[in-house]
């Protein structure tokens, strides 16, 4: 990458996935990583590489990458090895690496060879956890689910299993252990076995990671009807979807694996000896799938009230110095400045609370609390931090009250706080809604303008236009000039750093593939520190370039994915349509010459002349077939590609006529605005291809409960609009029945292991008084927002 003076780290990763939904380990390693390079003043290249000797062919198109990893772009490697070898043997990720020699190179999850790694302690973490069933829970059959065979921690969180089961006299029995692979439904399946092939019984049950735990507590809850009583159900890793069901687990730091593997990487490029498994502690969390009180609630749960026999302020001003070293231990999660900033808001916090308990003034401790939620904010700490600081802060506050008053009123006081947490929180939810859905409207009409330009200039154009707004301070992207051998050289097309637009001559900039960017780009790039990420552009099995995008490690995650995915099909349609206009062109000019030659015999211009018509039907073809091209990408663009249904901009278009159309003749209408109950749960429990099953079938159901002249579109994600043409107030029972017995229907029919169901506004359009169609979809989507909170409020009343 030419003459550097900054070192540049590489990353391996498989995937990318989303901070916004559910931060995964490679955000988290992502995370890790970025923030030891932006620390220590070092370069980050991440490479997208999917998983080595995967099945799915677009896992595949991605492993090209592995070899743009070259000693000319980086001084030192981090491989996620675990993930990238997740389905293939050992031996393959063994074979990879050794590709890379002379790259000081350091792994985490597991290592091979002599390349250092650093893992977590799971053979304790297991244990403790197996430990925790047998001697809490009186657990004497506790089926295991295994994770993927020849995966390394997979085999020591088993053995620790096995260990734990020795120590307690208890014999393991075969039929009680499964074979898992790690995901959701490895999980499902090993419920199956047991209970419907094997038919054993057992009294816990433990998967080696939370993702397949989860997917064991879906199957028992679809055959109970309810989570089960009485049979512990713990996992492994205190994933983000483990916290929302309540999972008692293993937590590990891969932040911290990440943050570690990139301190030892620089210890042995600057030439120091490192050590060959470096291994951090693990942390058992007790929640409630395993028959426990959550640790919250216990430390808030007072059986009984001891007085002080001290008046509130000397008892106060005796505890003060513990109250704040109790709260300091909640600060350990945080980075030293965030630990230390917090602290002092925690210092103000307790100086509010004693000056309101103590003096006349109102509102002073709220206030200071307020800041500190604000705080959280801004850092984009996770605000159930906040939560166990209050409970810690009142259990250790309510020793020091003196009187019955006292007591009510600190206990007013913390209530109150508490409610500030929640309408944060919900705020936090509603401006992230907001904010995805205009970020989502955002990547929708640029992928839709990209993929209707054929002109690459005009292309070029719309990308100068649209990266910037999506938070990317640099951008290349880069064809191979020779898909048969994409590793020879490239052709840079576009590019731009910072707000300055990179000097590429039309025909582009040719350069090997390997160094990633030209020379003169590069020198450009390396003048300040910069993090970037490296993914293939595809479309099946054919590759026909990469393309580089600065992140924020905040805000790394799918609009990264679904512009990748753009970009692949715009530029293969692009590039088909070049092929086909080169060839009529090449043709022409051949044929051109071949007149000019006056002394070519009669019979040569003959064949020449038979030549040119053959020519002319060739290209006359050529351009018939790009005619019905343009219609096709047109009624595309128009189209949602997953459910069939009018888009967006579709219905928009369809919306505005019937809109005139009503004006002109006085026609009522009305306007139909759904949203889905539950996709994130589907997409979190079963997998983003059961959520889109789920999308498709809503869209079938809502196409069926209306008429042929409504116009029925997806609106964006999870959300579905429709225009009821010449319709009034009174057919709005009809179309509720309608709805609620078709989806009654299929959900009665099904054997999904979820219920389909959408909540729903409808607004009129009355001709004497008309609204803006736009007015009329958000005052659909209000009375949404209404009908959703009465389902909440109700399942609230319910539980």
């Amino acid at each position: 990458m030419g003459n550097k003076k900054r070192l540049t780290f590489g990353l391996i990763i498989d995937l990318l996935t989303s901070w916004e939904t559910t931060p995964y380990y490679q955000t988290l390693i992502l995370s890790g990583v970025g923030d030891f390079a932006r620390e220590n003043d070092i370069n980050m290249i991440c490479f997208i590489t999917g998983r080595l000797e995967s099945t799915y062919e677009w896992e595949k198109s991605r492993n090209i990458l592995f070899n743009l990893v070259t000693k000319e772009n980086i001084d030192g490697l981090i491989v996620v090895a675990g993930a990238i070898g997740l389905n293939s043997r050992k031996e393959s990720v063994t074979s990879l690496l050794e590709k890379y020699a002379g790259i000081p190179i350091v792994a985490i999850n597991e290592g091979t060879g002599d390349i250092p790694f650093v893992t977590v302690d799971n053979l304790s973490g297991m244990k403790q956890l197996t430990d925790h069933l047998i001697e809490t829970h009186g657990c004497r059959n506790i089926a295991f689910i295994k994770g993927t065979e020849n995966n390394y921690e997979a085999g020591v969180r088993y053995q620790a299993y096995l260990k734990s089961l020795a120590d307690h006299d208890i014999t393991p029995r075969e039929e009680l252990v499964t074979q898992g692979d790690f995901q959701f439904d490895s999980g499902v399946q090993a419920v199956k076995m047991l209970l419907d092939k094997r038919k054993v019984e057992f009294d816990g049950l433990i998967a080696a990671n939370d993702n397949m735990a989860i997917g064991a507590l879906a199957e028992l809850h679809q055959r109970l009807g309810t989570l089960p009583e009485n049979l512990p159900v713990a996992g492994f890793d205190d994933a983000e979807i483990g916290k929302q069901y309540s999972l008692t687990t293993v937590h590990q730091s891969f932040y911290d694996q990440a943050k570690i593997a990139s301190n030892l990487l620089l210890k042995k490029i600057k030439g120091e000896k490192v050590p060959q498994k470096t291994e951090i502690p693990t942390e058992l969390l007790i929640r409630s799938t395993c028959g426990c009180l959550l640790p919250s609630v216990t430390k808030v749960k007072v059986n009984e009230y001891k007085f002080s026999n001290n008046p509130f302020t000397q008892s106060f001003f005796n505890n003060k110095e513990s109250i704040l070293t109790a709260l300091s231990g909640l600060n350990a999660q945080l980075s030293k400045q965030q630990s230390k900033e917090l602290l002092l808001l925690e210092e103000r916090i307790l100086e509010a609370l004693y000056s309101e308990m103590t003096t006349k003034s109102k509102n002073q401790f709220l206030n200071a609390w307020n800041r500190i939620i604000f705080w959280g904010i801004m850092k984009e700490i996770r605000l159930f931090l906040l939560q166990d600081i209050l409970s810690e802060l009142r259990r250790n506050i309510l020793p020091c009250i003196f009187s019955q008053k006292d007591l009510a009123r600190i206990e007013d006081l913390f209530q109150a706080a508490r409610v500030q947490i929640g309408e944060a929180i919900q705020r936090i939810e509603t401006s992230y809604k907001i904010y995805s859905f205009l970020q989502a409207g955002d990547l929708d009409v640029f992928g839709e303008n990209l993929i209707s330009i054929l002109d690459r200039e005009k292309q070029m154009q719309l990308m100068y236009e649209y990266f910037p707004k999506l938070g990317m301070k640099h951008a290349f992207i880069a064809l191979y000039e020779d898909q048969k051998k994409p590793l020879v050289s490239s052709n840079l097309i576009f590019g731009y750093i910072g707000n300055e637009c990179c000097d590429i001559p039309k025909e582009g900039l040719s350069f090997p593939t390997a160094k990633l960017l030209p020379e003169q780009i590069m020198t450009q790039l390396n003048r300040e520190r910069y993090s970037i990420i490296v993914q293939s552009l595809y479309q099946g099995d054919s590759n026909f370039g990469f393309a580089l995008f600065d992140y924020h490690d905040s805000k790394i995650g799918k609009p990264f994915e679904i512009i990748r995915y753009r970009l692949s099909v715009a530029f293969n349609a692009a590039l088909l349509i070049e092929k086909i206009s080169n060839q009529a062109q090449n043709l022409e000019i051949e044929v051109e010459e071949r007149t000019k030659d006056l002394s070519v015999i009669n019979e040569k211009l003959h064949r020449e002349i038979h030549e040119k018509q053959k020519v002319e039907a060739q290209l006359k073809n050529a351009l018939e077939n790009l005619e019905v091209y343009n219609k096709k990408l047109h009624n595309q663009s128009l189209r949602d590609e997953l459910t069939g249904l009018y888009n967006r901009r579709g219905f928009m278009t369809l919306g505005l006529q019937q809109y005139d159309y009503a004006v002109a003749t006085k026609k009522s209408f009305m306007i139909f605005f759904a949203d889905m109950d539950g996709l994130k749960t589907i997409n979190d429990m079963y997998g983003h291809p059961e959520g889109d099953v789920a999308l498709t079938k809503t869209a079938d159901l809502l196409t069926r409960a209306f008429r042929n002249m409504d116009i029925v579109a997806r609106y964006g994600g999870d959300e579905f609009t429709v225009l009821i043409a010449d319709a009034d107030a009174s057919f709005i029972n009809s179309i509720r029945e309608r709805i609620d017995r078709f989806f009654e229907d299929y959900n009665s029919r099904t054997d999904k292991p979820y219920v389909l169901s959408i909540s729903f506004g409808i607004t009129f359009f009355d001709p004497e008084h008309p609204s803006s169609l736009e007015d009329l979809i958000i005052k659909a989507d209000q009375m949404l927002y209404e009908e959703k909170q009465k389902k909440k409020h109700l399942k609230q009343n319910d539980s």
